[in-house]
């Protein structure tokens, strides 16, 4: 999924962003902290559909700071799918 987003380079670090809120990166610096994030994707056969990275805040609020859908799945509702189940999970686990 890597792919849908140009990268995002830090100033000051020179990493990329995206790849730190994906694999969960540890930092000293609150703004460059990314624990506490959740990947949700679809996946068809072995091929990722549609991605989202999450983090909850909470019983009443979440961030979804990055949602990806594979270009040749674009315009199909696929995001749509993808936070309907979603909201499923965090139903279930919040009642």
């Amino acid at each position: 999924m890597h792919e849908c987003f140009e990268p995002i380079i830090e100033h000051h670090t020179k990493r990329d962003l995206i790849a730190d809120i994906v694999y969960n990166s540890v930092s000293k610096f609150k703004r460059l902290d990314f624990r506490g994030f959740y990947i949700m994707a679809l996946q068809k056969d072995d091929e990722f559909v549609c991605a989202a990275t999450l983090r909850i805040h909470g019983h009443k609020v979440a961030e979804m700071p990055l949602v990806a859908t594979a270009f040749k799945y674009r315009g199909q509702g696929m995001c749509q799918v993808l936070i309907h189940e979603l909201e499923k999970v965090i139903f279930l686990n919040i009642a």
